[in-house]
């Protein structure tokens, strides 16, 4: 009972700071969506551009949770207009420094030790202090140099309260914004809860980087800095230290003989490696967190925010950008169709004319010269304008994108990620259409399908004997069932052929791929092949 007093006193605290902050910044009318806030609603909301830029400075004085929601949202082109997304992009997660006394008291508290039993030495001086952490320069007692990040005390208390409060008012506005009809708030929030979580638990981002290691081992000139695992714990990670060049000091570079070519070409290859192949991507991939080393090496740091994206995902992302260097409007309404879920307001017509517009945009550029994140970008736009719900991994790829577009343009202009990316999905595209995977594809599918073939005669049989009984009715309004029977009986046809054809093609791929002497198999296989061929010809010559 006392637990729950606190949080409701805590919540109740919070709305009002969060109000008082919003009319501070002149976003009262904002203040409708709080409980315990007098409704303020007849106060006219400012013009877009000076409300973009209230809100950002309103989500930087409220703390950790807002500048995060804030980051969140500035990678939703499916969610705001333009001017929020570039307004929210400038929000910067950087707080004054904590006294060193105060990191130092919570590492002894997770170690349950005093420091020195831990490091030799521990810089009192930060390297860089954000809302959920900052950053000292330490020695081990065994002399290795590493970095340890701290959690900043308090901060998931305050998480905790502001995800709270940003729940309830996810569910009012479900059901009172006609935005609530085709978003579900409650589950971005979730979802974004869940994010944040794992960026304050350090052990996650200890997980995250062993991840990236082994993901990216064949790649020797990728660097992931290795973690300490008996220096870590929740509230503090413990890495090596990485001493390079920032890959955005192109002076550096310069005068330490690095090749700047060639290092957009690694970076950008182990990216669309993540991206494409792993599914599984650095999310914040800024200067900030990339350094050249001495053989035109790259090392990658800081994986507290990472993407995951699904295989379907990852197929229909190489569609995209094959449609993109085709330039088909049709392959990309129906990637971004795949991609999304559909409102019942959606005008498939007028999205397929906001997309070729986009294609006379790009028709005459060449691809080396199409900006990837910026062409992303329009696609979250377009999927804005029509109310077409895309994933939030989605949204994270096109922010992540836009910051390794901008460094690889930055390092070498001739270098094109988009080049890369079409090659690599043509790779991926081949691959899909091989023998190897479509033997893949039979093997594990080919059982379920048979099995669904030998009961469909039984289950069709049951539902005919209810419908002569008059158990299923049938709201049928052309009085004529026998037309209906009659393409039933076609498409039942059809689909026999269908079957047969893959079956037999499935086990020709089998008996191709088996070591046997070339004249055991030549009686069987040419019948396979022929069976198969003709099961497919008559599959698409019956009509309905």
């Amino acid at each position: 009972m006392l637990g729950f007093l606190q949080r409701y006193y805590r919540e109740v605290r919070r709305y009002r700071e969060i109000g008082q902050v919003l009319l501070r910044h002149g976003l009262g009318y904002l203040g409708d969506y709080l409980p315990f806030w007098p409704r303020r609603s007849h106060q006219p909301p400012p013009s877009p551009s000076s409300s973009a830029r209230r809100l950002r400075l309103a989500l930087t004085e409220l703390g950790p949770t807002f500048v995060k929601l804030g980051q969140f949202l500035s990678t939703r082109a499916d969610l705001l207009p333009e001017e929020y997304i570039k307004e929210l992009s400038l929000l910067q997660d950087t707080v004054p420094p904590l006294p060193a006394k105060e990191i130092v008291r919570v590492i002894e508290q997770e170690f349950g030790c005093h420091l020195d039993s831990l490091f030799s030495y521990f810089e009192p001086e930060p390297l860089g202090s954000a809302s959920i952490a900052q950053v000292h320069r330490a020695r081990l007692l065994s002399g290795e140099e590493v970095v340890v990040k701290v959690r900043r005390p308090g901060v998931l208390e305050v998480i905790e309260t502001d995800l709270a409060i940003l729940k309830r008012v996810a569910r009012w506005a479900e059901k009172h914004t006609p935005w609530g009809k085709i978003y579900p708030f409650a589950e971005m929030v979730e979802e974004f809860g869940r994010a944040l979580r794992e960026e304050c638990d350090f052990t996650v981002e200890a997980l995250h980087a062993e991840t990236f290691r082994r993901n990216l081992s064949r790649y020797e000139h990728t660097v992931i800095p290795r973690v300490f695992p008996e220096y870590t714990r929740p509230a503090v990670l413990t890495v090596e230290e990485v001493k390079g060049i920032k890959l955005s000091n192109l002076e550096a570079l310069e005068r330490a003989g690095l090749d700047r070519e060639e290092l957009a070409r690694r970076f950008a290859e182990v990216f669309l490696h993540q991206v494409l192949i792993d599914g599984f991507f650095h999310g914040d991939p800024h200067p900030g967190n990339l350094f050249a080393l001495p053989g035109n090496r790259i090392a990658w740091i800081d994986f507290g925010i990472v993407g995951r994206l699904s295989s379907s995902l990852r197929e229909q992302i190489g569609n995209l950008v094959l449609g993109l260097s085709r330039r088909s409007s049709q392959a990309i309404v129906r990637t971004v169709l795949q991609m999304g879920i559909l409102s019942g307001e959606v005008n498939l017509t007028a999205l397929r004319h906001d997309v070729e517009q986009l294609e006379q945009k790009y028709y005459e550029v060449p691809l080396s010269q199409v900006p990837l994140s910026e062409a992303l970008a329009d696609m979250l736009r377009v999927a804005y304008r029509h109310r077409v719900r895309v994933p939030a991994e989605l949204a994270l790829l096109a922010r992540a994108l836009g910051n390794a577009d901008g460094l690889v343009r930055q390092l070498a202009p001739d270098v094109s990620i988009a080049n890369l990316a079409s090659l690599v999905a043509k790779e991926l595209a081949k691959e899909r259409l091989s023998t190897r995977r479509l033997k893949r594809f039979l093997s594990s599918e080919l059982p379920a399908l048979l099995e669904a073939w030998i009961k469909l005669p039984e289950q069709l049989s049951l539902v005919l004997n209810q419908l002569s009984r008059g158990e299923i009715k049938v709201r049928q309004e052309n009085p004529d069932l026998r037309r209906f029977v009659n393409s039933l009986d076609r498409l039942l046809t059809r689909i026999f052929f269908l079957f047969l054809g893959f079956a037999c093609l499935g086990f020709y791929f089998w008996l191709w791929g088996k070591e046997a002497r070339l004249w055991d198999l030549l009686p069987v296989q040419p019948l396979l092949f022929a069976v198969s061929l003709l099961s497919f010809l008559l599959f698409f010559i019956l009509r309905l």
